[in-house]
């Protein structure tokens, strides 16, 4: 005979609600402890529970007596849901609605996620959450999401050093949109102080005089005297006017206007990647085919050297590592799978807010396929998707990601034809650029990068810089005002940009600066004297990262990847001279090997980076 259930009754908000006591203790730690440990309630069947929502409780009685689908819940339920298992310790409906939250994450709710997720200490949900909802600021910024959060939130949102903004001047929009949306929300808050509160989350070393003389004109700030006063002592500070500034104003002003000019500048949460192979266990690159070839050098001197043969190492996977330069370590990052890449060349690795994109190339053995496909890793989710398809097959090409715009510039097509020329993709829409536009000049000396907004096409020895138009696909030239010498100094040299400047780097890193219409040398530095055949360079934050491939002594390839901090120019290799498909780079006990003509150095998102609440100023 069925042993029969013992039934519990809760009052839960008034309501009665009968439960399996059994049913109960098999699937929530907090219910197991108070009925079968010594606590009154063990012996009680009329229990009254304080802060439970009952329409959350009453969901996970659902799930469990008829093991209904989260799927069909809303988001507003899944996130009562959640804060109801995590309180009863609901362990597994917990972790069903972390994955659904997951699932549907996006700018739009990340807000939210972040904040609900932070407050029930989920981690690394909303680190994710928190992750997105910074990188994503320019699509959230014009959303009511922003409107919903308190002045502790906004504050920690807004002044976040890690907060993407396109510039500087929107983030102060965005809080004067909140102000003026929940001003009358306390009477005993003092609006001077709120305002006061809310410039300290703005960077004004990234404003120019013009802004924040706009500022002075907004509605609430014209007709506040002391805010006015503020202002007008930053804009005396910027002019260099700073007799002004000890004559016109007193103390406190000078005080507050001097701390909000102390502000320390935004930064981007991502870390260094390198693409390499992995090894299947029973292979190693000593078990592969040795062969002989006979080469000349410039001399033609005849040398006889032993290679490996690539095509005889395993292939069954390559993997991208980030790197962490405060451990100094790498860590496995996402896998590539053999389907992708077997015998793959010229194509592109590139990082979009939290995924990575991989792109172009073609098969140079066997099919000689294209790789038309735009493959998104989504670094949140840890899963590739097919995002896109290539109009052409590009090999060897130059790239960039230039707000949601990514570019494909020159490189080899069908036929191997060199192809003079550009397409792009918006990638909110898919939609890719509906002709091929012709490069400004007939030149293969070239790099691309983003600068203020723009396609930047750096011809540097020819001593121009040309942006990239996209409202009307126009070129736009710029003077390089480097002297010729300098430039000839370079030897093979990559570009790089911040919200500043451009870099070029070479064996000297040149720093220029967009001033009077051209872009004047703003420092110089010499930085490697050896001799390589590629250069790739990738910049995250005040750190770059350079891969050189050279030819050692043997003519084997051979790799060092290198460290430079821009701030202090100081320089270390991370690793020195690896042969390509012989030495080692060992990550948690697993062997990863460079593959000449696939290894890669790209960005990926950090999302631990932004655990730490770092802002650009201290509140006032």
């Amino acid at each position: 005979m069925e042993n029969k259930k013992e039934i519990v009754t809760f009052d839960i908000e008034g309501s009665a609600v009968e439960c399996d006591k059994e049913l109960l203790i098999k699937n929530s730690d907090y219910f197991s402890a108070m009925f079968k440990g010594y606590f009154k309630e063990s012996s009680e069947n009329n229990i009254k529970l304080q802060g439970v929502d009952l329409k959350a409780f009453n969901l996970i009685m659902l799930i469990l007596w008829e093991e209904s689908d989260i799927v069909t819940l809303d988001l507003n339920e899944t996130y009562l849901l959640l804060e109801a298992a995590c309180m009863l310790q609901f362990n597994s409906i917990k972790q069903l609605c972390e994955e659904r939250i997951m699932i549907v994450l996006s700018p739009s709710t990340s807000l939210r996620t972040w904040k609900t997720a932070e407050l029930l200490d989920i981690i690394p949900l909303y680190l994710k959450a928190k992750c997105m909802a910074l990188e994503n600021f320019m699509e959230i910024c014009e959303s009511d999401s922003i409107l919903e959060l308190n002045l502790e939130e906004l504050c920690q949102y807004l002044g976040h050093i890690y907060l993407n903004s396109h510039k500087e001047f929107i983030v102060f929009q965005t809080a004067m949109s909140w102000f003026y949306e929940n001003q009358n929300q306390s009477e005993n808050i003092n609006p001077t102080k709120v305002v006061l509160k809310l410039l300290s989350c703005i960077n004004f070393n990234a404003l120019n005089v013009g802004e924040i003389t706009e500022m002075k004109t907004y509605p609430n700030i014209s007709e506040n005297a002391e805010i006015q006063m503020i202002l007008n002592c930053i804009i005396n500070l910027r002019n260099n006017r700073c007799t002004d500034v000890v004559d016109e104003f007193d103390r406190d002003v000078v005080s507050t206007a001097v701390h909000l000019c102390g502000a320390k500048n935004r930064k981007i949460s991502v870390k260094p990647c390198i693409l390499l192979q992995s090894m299947h266990p029973t292979h190693t690159p000593q078990s592969s085919r040795i062969t002989t070839i006979v080469i000349y050098d410039r001399f033609h001197r005849k040398q006889t050297l032993t290679a490996m043969s690539a095509s005889h190492l395993s292939l069954s996977v390559m993997s991208g590592l980030a790197y962490d330069s405060l451990t100094d370590t790498f860590k496995h990052f996402f896998p590539l799978e053999e389907k992708k890449v077997e015998h793959i060349e010229g194509f592109k690795l590139v990082r979009y807010k939290h995924f990575i994109f991989f792109f172009g190339g073609q098969h140079l053995r066997g099919s000689n396929e294209w790789n038309l496909n735009l493959w998104s890793f989504d670094t949140f989710k840890n899963k590739w998707e097919r995002r896109n398809k290539l109009p052409h097959g590009r090999r060897h090409f130059e790239t960039c990601i230039v707000g949601d715009s990514l570019y494909i510039v020159g490189g080899t097509g069908r036929f191997r034809v060199l192809q003079n020329n550009l397409l792009h993709c918006d990638l909110k829409t898919g939609k890719w650029s509906s002709e091929i536009i012709n490069l400004p000049k007939d030149s293969r000396e070239y790099q691309c990068c983003s600068f203020l907004g723009q396609l930047c096409i750096l011809y540097v020895n020819h001593g121009t810089v040309y942006t990239f138009n996209i409202a009307d696909s126009s070129w736009q030239s710029f003077k390089i005002a480097v002297e010729e010498e300098v430039v000839n100094s370079l030897g093979k040299y990559t570009v790089f940009a911040d919200s500043t400047y451009i870099y070029i780097k070479g064996r000297k890193l040149l720093r220029l600066k967009f001033e009077n219409n051209s872009f004047v040398l703003d420092k110089q530095k010499d930085v490697r004297l050896s001799e390589w055949i590629e250069i790739q360079c990738v910049q995250c934050n005040n750190l770059v990262y350079t891969i050189y491939k050279c030819f050692d002594e043997k003519y084997e390839f051979c790799y060092t990847l290198e460290e430079m901090n821009l701030d202090t120019d100081e320089i270390r290799n991370i690793f020195e001279n690896k042969i390509a498909e012989t030495d080692p780079v060992v990550v948690d006990k697993k062997t990863f090997y460079i593959r000449a003509n696939t290894t890669q150095l790209f960005s990926t998102a950090s999302y631990q980076y932004v655990k730490e609440n770092i802002f650009v100023n201290d509140f006032l």
